[in-house]
Parts: C-alpha cells; structure tokens; sequence
C-alpha cells in the first residue's frame, strides 16, 4: 500500500479545509488535502454562492414590480420568465469553483487527495488504498441537512440545500420547513420571483435576532407574499397529482414542493475513536485553540461549530493551521461574531442583542436607534425600511449592533471594527463619511451619542453653565 508523509492532512476542501491547507503552505509546511465529493465545500456548490445568486435574481425581478417607486412604467408589462434562473445560477457555481480547482491548489503546493478518510491510526488516515501519515491534522469535513422524521415524507425526494439546486425550474408553489436565516432567506427569494411561499416556523421566527427588527422583518415579508405559520409542526405530507399536500398546525397546504430548512448535522470521518478523537451529536469537541482530545488533531468549520458560517469557518482554520504548525497557542476570538441574513430588506447582526445585553450587563446598557425612514439616501432609493440598534454599556463602548434595511450587510463592518479594536461608538463621529450614503445608518447614532457624552462631561458642563447660565443643558444617560 503507498505510504506518504506530510506535515499536516486536512479533511475537507470547505471554507475552514481549503484555509487551513493554505496557510499552512504559507508557513512552509506539506499539506495534504482530503476531499470525498467536490472541491470548494458545501458554501460553493450548496451554500452562499448559489444561495446569493437567487437571492440577486429575485431582487432584480422585484425591481420590475417597483418601477413606479421610480417615477417608471412599462408600456405593457408581462410576468417575468424565471426557466434560465437555475441554469444562470449553475453557471456562476461552475465559475467559482474554478478558484477551488486541483489545479489552482496544487499551484499552491497542496497536494489534492479524491476519497473518502478513514483513521486507521492516531498519525495515519486511509484514502482509497492509500495511506497518508501526518505529523498534524485538521479535520474540516463540514454538515450535511438535517432531515426530521416526518410522517410520508420520503427523504431522498426532499428538497433541502443540497439538492435544491438540481431542479430545471422553479416551483409554483413551495412550502418551507423552518424558521432560521436559510428559511427565511429561500422565502424571500422564491415570493419575489413568483412562487407562493408558506414558511412553516415550528416555534420562532429567528430566534437569535433581536425580536424588534425580526418582527419588522416578518411585517416585509407577509408584505411580499410570504405566509408565514408560527407553531406550525409538520404532520403530515402526502403525494398527489400536483405535487404534495403538507399538513402543518391543522392546515392542509396544498403545495408543489416542500423545502427542508431544519438545521444541519455535523459530517464526520471514520476512524476517530482509533484516533482518540471525542465526539458528540453536535460534532467533533474542540476547545478555543481548535485543538481536540487528542493532542495532534484539531477540528475547524460545520463539524465542531459552534457557528456555521463561511466567514467564522475560515477564522477557526487559521487558527487552527496556526496552532498545529507553531506552538504560539492562538485562540479563536468570537466576541465580535457578525452574520447576515440576505433577506430583502437584509437583517446584520453583531455581538449581543439588547435583550442578551441587558441580562449580562443589566442597567448598565443604554441604545442608540436610527430609522432609514429618515434617510436621504434611503428615500433616493426607496429602501425607507429598517431599522438600526447599537448596543452600548456604560462607557458607550459596543455590546453588539443589529441592523435591518438596505445593505446592512456592508454597514455592520464599520461596528465590528469598532467592536473588534474595543474603540467607543461615539469616536466614528470624528470619521468622515460620503454623502448622502447609507453609511448614515451607523454615522449619526454614532453623532448622537457623541454629543451624549460631550454634553454629559463636568468640564463642558461647567462652562456651558459659564456661559449661558444654569440649567441650560440636560445630562443624557
């Protein structure tokens, strides 16, 4: 059997994999990387990439219905055609992948290994009759959907993520099991390209949002055309002519598709208790330094969490490629943990929710509010929906910041910068910013709370009193 020898072998070409793998080239080392289905992960070819580009089909298919917010019209309007939206968004996977290919990693020095790992031994993994030896390892083999158990629901015919993006065309009418960011975001997708969309929300709505702009959210959504059924268990599918006819909260829905948005379940290699390697239902146990229980292996991305996204999968790679190769003890930091949710209107969070805040920190929490409402730039635009938090203690330094409207997504960068170097909110007040721009949304609570603190200052105080008398400020908390 060939034997090889490499520095570090990294399971799993994903978003954490193919990092690890990079960076450890950086720092000189041999890497082998391990990849049992496709190069590039499931945020490639199931995940953000196509994901996003439905997501930007139906914004521009709703433009079509908004041209009178322009001063627009069309002289004879007609229903948009969506057949080419799932060949265009194979397309764009196709073109991503490449960046992902065997070529453009062997470019790196990374040599590619097809198969499927198994530990054969705490240094060794067996790939299709080949033995790879490391001195390190990271595994990185990603999730895969979770798929509950749902009376007349055939697994293998369910749509979820994975197999979402194989249909010819899209379905007239889709019911969605779930009510977390893939749930809500399929829903905004589908309606504004044209498919009657039911989200079927077994108990809330995006439990990990703050419950203000959630509940806006919902109002945009109901808006579009989404239904949405809280509380609503599925019961039951049965198969007919037409498609399927979903039982859910005491409803019968008659629908053509049914969209499985339940979670994920970690994906893991064989072998790991020969490798010393704990588990558990939620995935591999690492702790901060991405280190597992066995003290050469590390674990990164979907298959240890705790979060599930491509940005914090690459962070736990680095350190975890860092912490294999050199004995510096780097630790994954996720006090300023940021996500998006590319609803239309997109929904930023970062750090604490107020609610979160006020528990940990108790009256110690004050927060600054801005509506787009207001906005120049928002109104331009009409995007006048949503709705920013900025969550401060009491030294007005950031706790956490939730953005709901246009482009909170690219907004929420100016305060996880704030929030990352533990500057105060109020110092982006001294930073220009363009106008008129939907940066406002961060800038003038920032003003606002710098005016807060200047006013609230003994020294300005005292001589504002000088000047203009007792009695003419009032301290803001």
């Amino acid at each position: 059997m060939e034997e090889s020898h490499f520095d570090l072998v990294v399971l799993g070409s994903g978003a954490a994999g193919r990092t690890a793998a990079v960076v450890a080239r950086g720092l000189g080392a041999s890497v082998a990387l391990v990849e049992r289905d496709r190069l590039g992960g499931e945020c490639t070819w199931r995940g953000c990439v196509p994901s996003k580009t439905l997501l930007a089909a139906a914004r521009a298919a709703a433009l079509l219905g908004r041209l009178a917010d322009f001063g627009l019209a069309l002289d004879a309007p007609s229903p948009v055609d969506t057949s080419g939206v799932m060949p265009h968004i194979r397309s764009v996977i196709a073109s991503v992948a490449e960046h992902d290919s065997a070529e453009v990693l062997g470019s790196y020095g990374i040599e590619v290994v097809a198969g499927e790992a198994r530990f054969t031994a705490p240094d060794a993994v067996q790939v299709d009759g080949r033995t790879l030896i490391g001195r390190r390892f990271v595994i990185a083999t990603g999730s895969r959907p979770r798929i509950p158990r749902i009376p007349g629901l055939e697994p293998k015919t369910a749509l979820t993520s994975d197999n979402l993006w194989d249909i010819d065309a899209l379905p007239r009418s889709l019911a969605i099991l779930g009510g977390g960011p893939v749930a809500a975001e399929m829903a905004s997708a589908f309606t504004r390209l044209g498919t009657r969309v039911a989200l079927l929300v077994r108990s809330k709505l995006l439990r990990a949002e703050d419950p203000e702009l959630v509940e806006q959210l919902a109002s945009v959504l109901a808006a579009q055309g989404v239904e949405i059924l809280t509380g609503a268990s599925v019961e039951g599918v049965e198969s007919h002519d037409e498609g399927l006819i979903v039982t859910a909260g005491g409803r019968k829905l008659a629908v053509e598709r049914l969209l499985i948005c339940a979670g994920r379940a970690p994906v893991m290699p064989a072998g790991l208790d020969v490798a010393g390697v704990d588990f558990g239902p939620k995935g591999i146990m690492a702790d901060a330094h991405m280190r597992t229980s066995a003290h050469h292996i590390f674990a990164a991305g979907d298959v240890t969490g705790p979060y599930r996204f491509t940005h914090t999968a690459e962070r736990a790679g680095i350190v975890a490629a860092t912490n294999a190769l050199l004995p510096i003890g780097q630790k994954a930091d996720w006090r300023d943990i940021v996500w998006v949710l590319f609803t239309e209107p997109e929904l930023a969070h970062l750090g604490m929710t107020e609610e979160q805040a006020r528990k940990a920190h108790g009256g110690d929490v004050h927060v600054r509010r801005y509506e787009f409402a207001g906005q120049d730039r928002a109104r331009a635009e009409s995007a006048t929906s949503g709705l920013a938090k900025f969550v401060l203690d009491h030294r007005g330094h950031l706790l956490g910041a939730h953005i709901l409207g246009e482009r909170a997504g690219e907004l929420i960068q100016e305060a996880a910068i704030l929030l990352h170097e533990g500057k105060a909110f109020s110092s982006l007040s001294s930073v220009m910013h363009g106008y008129p721009t939907f940066a406002d949304a961060v800038k003038r609570p920032a003003d606002a709370e710098y005016a807060a603190r200047l006013r609230n200052n003994p020294v300005v105080r005292e001589a504002m009193r000088v000047l203009v008398g007792p009695d003419t400020l009032e301290a803001e908390p």
